[in-house]
């Protein structure tokens, strides 16, 4: 492809860009259209070849550089040749053939390129670059190109509007200018072709407003010139006539638009949108008309069109596919209602359960909901016209829950009629009560509380409470009188004991759990002087039977159950020396406290695998000053390690190996326990002392690795390898399995943590360690080593001495709830927002295991290495005498000079790391919306030190992962050079995200992560909460008065806890302080901003050069 040769070169550079320089609108010729395309591909094909070959070589020279090893001179001399070569063919050329391909994201790669380079003018770059985001339907991006970009022009501001969060101005203001051109604009008046006509349309259809959509265009079409041309209506318009139909279930449209689609030309390709539309809308139509067989072979071409569309299409973009799948998953049941002659609510049911854990956002979850209320409405069969009624009930509730409140009331309203003229009495009363529970529901939404109350009383006090719908609507009711204040503390709780004497519930578990939420806010705001506990008690008690009956709530509850349990003794016990209490009130308290110890371990063996969740929390405990609560808290632990002594073992030995004494005999008391054959003659753990003692022989073996002192000599260029036998002294039997200890692994590690069924099945066991173990460049000299797993994969695990983990570990607990929140909303699972976490287990406070993840690499590794390609040296000494001790007056002249001096470098990387046009795209999105996450997550956490080594990304998919937490809860702030800003968003990983910056894909991945956090605000604090009053955490520093009494020692250590407590409060909330520097100082009176204020504020704060230039010079804040 590049030969010697500069005659043959320049021949195949004019034979590509003979075929890329021709203009597909001025090709009429179908034929030779497509055949340019195939041409087109071929070509950005072979440009992704060659830059994937270049990729390759240039890696292997930095390895070999490394290595002190020369490289093929011919390969160096290749990828020069090869730059040169792809440097003759323009970037605007090169995005409007991608574009032809509907490679939309080759096109913004060479719009972005072409505009850096000054090749495309910024009016033509944006111009193209939104309508690239449009055609890829990646709304956050154009979001963010018209926030940068926009010219104010009426054709942005239509963009605007037309993509709008807000449905209701979307639809309103395209209605407007529709209307205008309609009616009055000389150029498009009175036709079909009317863009913005069609405009509108298009997102009436796309905003699931199919009622609105077919009044509109029955009132267009009313507007059309009368003359020859009248009837030939818009293939567009036929189109969304259809679909409206469809989704309505209106008889007279359906056959109106089924009759107009006969006419356009695209019903006759098999796989087109109007073929598959209109073999549903003849479905219906059969349905009503009872042809069954007719119907259903109209559903069959529709399933079969679908497939055809899928197979023949190269380049689909997802949301095409999920349209697809949408259709397919309503065709499923269209097929099985139309072939049911009576209701069978086993059935209904079943569709209704698919639907709900489905997953989907609002509007693939109102098609499916539509044409499933289409089919019921249009049915002959008389049952499925109560169905329909239950139907437009449900479809309330989903416009409700989506703030459709009109909407809603609309459907509400039309059930209630037809409810009325129902003369099915038992049918209509079960309808009147679901449509005045919804009723109440509509009014509850629009801050009618009292209407809402005294709708849902009537329909509680009105049903027996064995009625399935009772605990439900109780529940709510409940719920309302407490969060209305329409209703006493003793009104309230004796409903909800009343309810928990039925005992005849399935869901007993949601009872536990709401009156426990419901009890701790009285708690908290109960007087601590005055307190006698027993709401303390009551508080433990509902949330240890809530988690008891249910898994449901175990990540959010227990941890707030188990830390009410571990700080009452401190709270009232340990301190009534110094209070002046009386004896009545000391005996209440300690009675509840005896209470509170006998609840506790009745759960000990009811809870199960459900302490796993807390397990960190217990075991930071341990050295409770309460022995009772020591024993409690081991015979906690010994159950869990009967039960998975696989992965519980490694928890045991950091305590019996600790270099606290207290906890190292805790934790050998235990191991005794374990060991002793006679606490276990059941058969199921009979072999347990001899798994504990082959497990504890391996990780003996583990620790003296992990705490060699050989001073190993690195070599000046190369790696250092040693045997793990040999050198390091590895006295685990060779080659010999280890049933005893899981891999410390994520994998594994989930498998308690998710709470699944028939765990034992999935552990992924020791199989083999291999000899040669990697000793990485630092000056603790953490050993790699290489593991075979049971199931025959290859892991690598990073032995480190000399490093506390378990702070490490605590992050990586709170990364995996955050996840499992991040996973269940549709649009950060849809945008595949998560945190990348790993394995990070403690053998004691000096030494542990690190799963090591494989690809990825330090920030810090990749810029060197881009600068080293550029000759571009950082001198860190001489940057010290410049930068780090220059007057903080001149600190922001200097930190700007250095912008130019190491201009961005890590977006080319990832051109180059990516070099397949899909996966760089792929990998942005992935390495923005990743960095977003964590940005949020880290300010929540106040996670300081973010240098560029201590942040990784993985070379395969360009998600980032952050390492090394040890400086958490704003000690970042306090450092001699204080961390002012929120989170590292320096130019550097700016540049990364191509020229939209943080705009766009990174602003709102950072919204919706705080409103993820906002929305699940008790789940996280009690986690948070249980991570505060965890001893690992070191809350004395600020004291310098070594001598200071336990007390007063304690008095801070409460006030700091108190302190970081109300700040994580502040931060969820969105309460802006003048004390926070994180949000520039701003105050907002108490009140919570808005998140994208919020998320505004911090970004700010994070860029400003001001605030940059003050950071510390080894931060690098400049790159």
């Amino acid at each position: 492809m590049c030969p010697e040769s500069n005659i043959a070169k320049k021949n195949i550079q004019q034979e590509f860009m003979s075929i890329l320089s021709n203009d597909l609108s001025l090709v009429q010729n179908q034929v030779i259209r497509e055949g340019l395309k195939k041409y087109f591909v071929t070509i950005i094909e072979i440009f992704q070849f060659l830059k994937a070959w270049s990729s390759k070589v240039k890696d292997e020279e930095d390895a070999s550089k490394a290595s002190n090893k020369n490289n093929s001179k011919i390969k160096r001399t290749g990828v020069q040749r090869i730059g040169k070569f792809l440097k003759y063919f323009p970037h605007d050329i090169m995005a409007k053939r991608c574009a032809d391909c509907d490679i939309y994201e080759g096109s913004i790669l060479f719009l972005e390129n072409g505009y850096k380079d000054g090749i495309i003018p910024k009016d033509v770059f944006f111009s193209t670059l939104k309508d690239m985001y449009v055609k890829l339907e990646d709304y956050d991006q154009l979001h963010g190109a018209l926030k940068l970009f926009s010219t104010n022009s009426l054709s942005d501001k239509l963009l605007q509007f037309k993509f709008n969060e807000d449905i209701q101005i979307s639809n309103e203001s395209l209605r407007a200018i529709a209307q205008y051109n309609f009616d009055d604009d000389p150029n498009q008046k009175g036709t079909t072709q009317n863009a913005s006509v069609t405009e509108l349309f298009e997102v009436l259809n796309k905003n699931c407003e199919y009622e609105q959509l077919l009044l509109n265009l029955k009132n267009y079409e009313a507007k059309l010139d009368d003359g020859p041309n009248q009837y030939l209506i818009n293939t567009d318009w036929i189109l969304h006539g259809i679909q409206a139909s469809i989704y309505t279930g209106d008889m007279d449209n359906l056959e109106r638009w089924s009759y107009s689609s006969q006419n356009s030309n695209a019903i006759a390709i098999s796989g087109s949108d109007m073929s598959i539309l209109y073999e549903i809308a003849q479905g219906l139509i059969a349905l009503h008309k009872q042809a069954i067989p007719s119907c259903c072979r109209h559903i069959e071409n529709a399933i079969e069109y679908i497939g055809l569309a899928i197979s023949n299409s190269q380049n689909f973009i997802q949301k095409k596919i999920s349209d697809y799948m949408i259709l397919l998953h309503s065709l499923y049941d269209f097929q099985i209602l139309a072939k049911m002659n009576s209701r069978d609510d086993k059935v209904i049911q079943i569709l209704k359960n698919r639907l709900d854990f489905s997953k989907q956002d609002y509007k693939s979850v109102w098609k499916i909901h539509s044409l499933k209320s289409s089919i019921y409405k249009l049915h002959p069969g008389k049952d499925f016209q109560t169905l329909y009624k239950d139907s437009l009930v449900e479809g309330c509730r989903i416009l409700r829950e989506n703030g459709k409140l009109p909407q809603a009331t609309r459907l509400i309203t039309k059930a209630l009629v037809l409810n009325e003229n129902d003369d099915n009495v038992e049918m209509t009363q079960a309808s009147t009560m679901l449509m005045n529970v919804e009723f109440s529901k509509l009014f509850w939404a629009q801050n009618d509380y009292e209407t809402a109350l005294k709708t849902l009383k009537l329909v509680v006090d009105n049903l027996h409470t064995k009625n399935p719908y009772y605990l439900d609507f109780s529940l709510t009711y409940l719920n309302w009188m407490d969060v209305s204040a329409e209703g006493s503390s003793d009104e309230i709780k004796e409903r909800y004991n009343a309810l928990i004497r039925e005992r005849v519930y399935d869901n007993s578990g949601d009872v536990n759990y709401q009156y426990a939420v419901y009890l701790n806010k009285l708690l908290e705001a109960q007087i601590l002087e005055e307190s006698d506990g027993s709401l303390d008690y009551a508080v433990i008690k509902q949330y240890l039977l809530a988690v008891s009956a249910s898994k449901k709530y175990v990540h959010e509850i227990l941890p707030k159950a188990v830390t009410l349990w571990l700080d009452y003794y401190h709270k009232y016990i340990d301190i009534e020396p110094t209070c002046n209490i009386t004896k009545k009130l000391s005996d209440s308290r300690h009675n509840s406290y005896q209470l509170i110890n006998k609840t506790v371990e009745k759960s000990v063996s009811n809870l199960g695998k459900k302490w796993y969740i807390v397990l960190s929390q217990i075991i930071s405990r341990i050295t409770h000053d309460d022995k009772n609560i020591t024993e409690l808290i081991s015979k906690v632990i010994v159950e869990l390690t009967v039960k998975y002594p696989w992965l519980i073992l490694y928890s045991v030995f950091s305590q019996a190996r600790s270099v606290d004494e207290k906890r190292k005999a805790i934790g050998t008391m235990i191991l005794t326990k374990l060991q002793d054959s006679r606490n276990h003659t059941d058969s199921k753990t009979l072999q347990l002392p001899k798994l504990i003692a082959s497990g504890l022989i391996l990780l003996e073996s583990i620790m003296s690795v992990c705490n060699t002192t050989n001073k190993f000599k690195h070599p000046k260029s190369g790696t250092l390898y040693k045997d793990l036998y040999k050198d390091l002294g590895f006295d685990y039997p060779r080659d010999s399995e280890c049933l005893a200890l899981a891999l410390p692994i994520k994998e594994n590690v989930d498998l308690l943590y998710n709470l699944k069924n028939d765990v034992d099945k999935h552990v992924i066991f020791y199989s083999k360690f291999h000899e040669k173990v990697k000793i990485l460049f630092s000056l603790q000299q953490p050993k790699r080593v290489r593991v075979t797993g049971t199931n025959g994969e290859t892991y690598f695990l990073l032995f480190k001495p000399r490093d506390d983990l378990r702070k490490d570990n605590k992050v990586m607990e709170f990364s995996t709830v955050m996840n499992d929140l991040l996973s269940k909303n549709y649009e950060t699972q849809t945008r595949n927002m998560q945190i990348k976490s790993f394995a990070a287990t403690p053998l004691n406070e000096t030494t542990g295991i690190i799963e090591w993840v494989q690809n990825v690499v330090t920030l810090r590794h990749i810029i060197d290495g881009q600068f080293k390609r550029q000759n571009i040296i950082i001198n860190m000494r001489n940057m010290k005498n410049e930068f780090g001790d220059a007057k903080p007056s001149e600190k922001r002249a200097i930190f700007e000079s250095y912008l130019d001096k190491f201009p961005p470098i890590l977006g080319k990387w990832m051109i180059e790391n990516f070099p397949n046009i899909y996966k760089w795209y792929r990998a942005r999105e992935t390495y923005t919306r990743s960095l977003a996450v964590m940005s949020i997550v880290g300010y929540l956490i106040g996670v300081g030190d973010r240098h560029l080594d201590n942040i990784m990304i993985n070379r395969k998919t360009g998600i980032i992962m952050h390492i090394d937490f040890d400086c958490m809860f704003e000690k970042g702030k306090k450092l001699s050079v204080p961390e002012i800003v929120p989170f590292r968003l320096t130019p550097h990983l700016i540049e990364a995200m191509g020229v939209l910056g943080y705009e766009g894909a990174f602003r709102k991945s950072c919204e919706l992560t705080m409103s993820i956090i906002r929305e699940n605000e008790n789940i996280l604090m009690n986690f948070l909460e249980s991570f505060i009053h965890d001893p690992l955490m070191d809350w004395r520093s600020g004291s310098s008065d070594g001598r200071a009494s336990d007390d007063k020692a304690l008095t801070r250590i409460k006030k700091q806890q108190e302190k970081v407590y109300k700040i994580l409060r502040r931060k969820i909330k969105g309460i802006l302080s003048k004390e926070d520097d994180n949000t520039g100082y701003r105050d907002s009176g108490g009140l919570s901003v808005s998140v994208s204020l919020q998320v505004d504020l911090l970004i700010q704060t994070a860029v400003s050069h001001e605030n940059l230039s003050k950071m510390f010079f080894g931060w690098m804040p400049y790159l």
